[in-house]
């Protein structure tokens, strides 16, 4: 098996969602590094769940819609899950990780992706790919797969929005009839 059966790179026309909510994001993060430096937040924590009502419906329906449109599932156990994560020149360091106790199909997709760096580094064979990302897509891969935001030189944020999908057995994509 090669990376393509267990990578989805497909279009998620979301841009001017993501421009009209980009400062309450950009907000939010600020506002939860202030309680992690007041050490009223976990430092370990690098994500913040973006609370507002309206974009998250949004984002949790298209997210569920796409599931079920690429994968044979069965029962969602829980709800799904989104968060945002900000990276700049500055904040560099991301963790290799999977998401093995909290999700069964993950995805994320970006908010003004920067032009140079902060690619998507997956671990797959003991090789990393680099996927250059783009806006108006999204990435989705396996619960199992390695994973973390390469450093960029951009001083612009990027803004990484990151689902989870979790079933009580492994998907199958549709496409392909391949086991996740």
């Amino acid at each position: 098996m090669s990376l393509e059966h267990y990578f989805l790179d497909i279009p998620f026309e979301i841009d001017t969602l993501n421009q009209k909510y980009k400062q309450q994001m950009l907000d939010q993060f600020s506002a939860y590094e202030q309680l992690q430096q007041q050490g009223l937040a976990s430092v370990n924590n690098i994500n913040c769940e973006f609370v507002q009502p309206v974009y998250t419906q949004i984002i949790h329906r298209l997210w569920c819609h796409t599931v079920h449109s690429l994968f044979d599932v069965d029962s969602q156990i829980g709800t799904t899950r989104c968060w945002i994560a900000v990276q700049d020149h500055n904040k560099k360091f991301r963790p290799w990780h999977n998401h093995a106790k909290t999700a069964t199909i993950n995805a994320v997709f970006y908010c003004d992706p920067p032009s140079q760096g902060g690619e998507l580094a997956l671990w797959f064979l003991n090789q990393e790919h680099r996927i250059p990302v783009q806006k108006n897509r999204m990435y989705i891969f396996p619960y199992w797969m390695e994973h973390r935001a390469l450093p960029q030189t951009s001083q612009s944020p990027r803004i990484s929005i990151n689902c989870e999908y979790l079933c009580r057995s492994r998907p199958v994509v549709r496409r392909s009839g391949v086991v996740w």
